[in-house]
């Protein structure tokens, strides 16, 4: 689905336009929670939140990796045709992380708002003229109370003869001066490590408690919890095999092909060597947990010894 914003020209355009329109947009966890943690902390009377986002762009521009994001003030005027936004700001966060990304570049922009207002349109304009060439990425992601979660990234591109560029004036204020219609392309939540989807999961665990905490859980029972998600989902695998074998679902050849490959890098293990590598594991806990504690005895041990001397 796309959205379209009709706005009347308000000058005379130059020539320009935009290449390496992107295709697949990855997005890194770490930018997902630094916008919620934008929104959160919004300014008073301000619900809407814009920032920058700076990844790594393919050769051709079709793919894009974000993997940093951070916030910018602006003032909303948007209703009117423009809005402010601080640019000494903008310029100087990016100075500030080309320092310690050099390779990171400004590939587009964020909000927390999902619908295309005029504000979109306006932000679309301004970060257009910091990524040109390339077309820039507006990253949605929409987490308002009783709305479904969503992330979706969008690429915009002009309609009609002309130039898309915005009229930015010395103040910072910009105007937009052509319709553009926003366009979804595919976007990719990325996970970089098992650290990462255990956040996500401890996260998760916070956001079906009522007060919005997560209790932090012992390795062995994090592995515990692990285990029995494996069965369950191994359980639902079989219950699907099963209805397609008996006629009752229909087969998918995707499916079928990821479960084939699946299975032939499946270890061949029999269950007692399992069984034994566990229990030697446990053993290796054990005696080093002993060890820990001795060594804490012998040392307090010491310590009472000298401060009776």
């Amino acid at each position: 689905m796309s959205f379209i914003q009709l706005t009347q020209p308000s000058g005379t355009f130059g020539a320009g336009g935009s290449v390496g329109i992107p295709l697949t947009v990855t997005v890194h966890p770490q930018v997902i929670f630094s916008i919620l943690d934008h929104a959160i902390r919004h300014e008073q009377g301000q619900p809407k939140v814009i920032g920058t986002l700076l990844g790594i762009r393919s050769d051709d521009g079709t793919e894009l990796e974000i993997k940093t994001a951070y916030g910018v003030p602006y003032v909303d005027s948007s209703e009117e045709g423009e809005f402010r936004m601080d640019m000494d700001y903008n310029q100087h966060m990016y100075t500030l992380h080309q320092k310690i990304q050099p390779s990171e570049v400004v590939i587009g922009w964020y909000s927390n708002f999902s619908e295309m207002n005029p504000l979109a349109f306006l932000a679309q304009g301004f970060y257009g003229e910091r990524t040109r060439p390339f077309s820039p990425v507006y990253l949605s992601v929409d987490a308002r109370p009783g709305q479904p979660f969503s992330v979706q990234a969008y690429v915009s591109s002009k309609i009609g003869a002309g130039s898309i560029r915005p009229v930015i004036a010395e103040d910072g204020s910009i105007q937009p001066t052509k319709t553009t219609v926003f366009e979804p392309v595919h976007t990719i939540l990325k996970e970089n490590s098992l650290v990462d989807a255990a956040g996500f999961a401890q996260v998760y665990e916070g956001a079906k408690s009522p007060s919005g905490a997560a209790q932090v859980i012992s390795d062995p029972k994090r592995l515990q919890e692990s285990i029995e998600t494996v069965l369950e989902m191994v359980e639902r695998v079989k219950r699907y095999v099963n209805d397609v074998i008996q006629g009752t679902a229909p087969a998918r050849i995707n499916v079928g092909k990821y479960l084939f490959a699946a299975l032939a890098t499946k270890p061949k293990v029999d269950p007692e060597s399992v069984e034994q590598m566990i229990t030697s594991h446990l053993q290796d806990v054990l005696m080093t947990v002993y060890l820990a504690n001795a060594v804490k005895a012998q040392i307090d041990l010491s310590q009472k010894l000298v401060s009776t001397i």
